[in-house]
């Protein structure tokens, strides 16, 4: 259970970062699209907009839960 525990937690915090940036690359990309985009950019924009937010909250919460599931079972981090 300790190996079980241990490597979804790494995998979970190595896929942190590259999940953080690719969010923010969305959001940047629905910014582009709100002002640059005109009427039909604005639509375009929202789904990037709600895709890069939702991502990253996905990827925190996954952390927490990880990081919360290894101190209920006393396993370090």
């Amino acid at each position: 259970m300790q190996n079980l525990i241990s490597t979804l937690n790494q995998i979970v915090t190595s896929l942190k970062m590259p999940a953080v940036i690719l969010s923010s690359i969305a959001i940047i990309i629905g910014a582009y699209h709100l002002i640059l985009g005109g009427q039909e950019g604005k639509q375009k924009a929202k789904g990037w907009f709600i895709g890069g937010g939702v991502g990253l909250i996905i990827i925190l919460l996954a952390t927490e839960i990880s990081n919360y599931i290894a101190r209920q079972t006393g396993q370090p981090f």
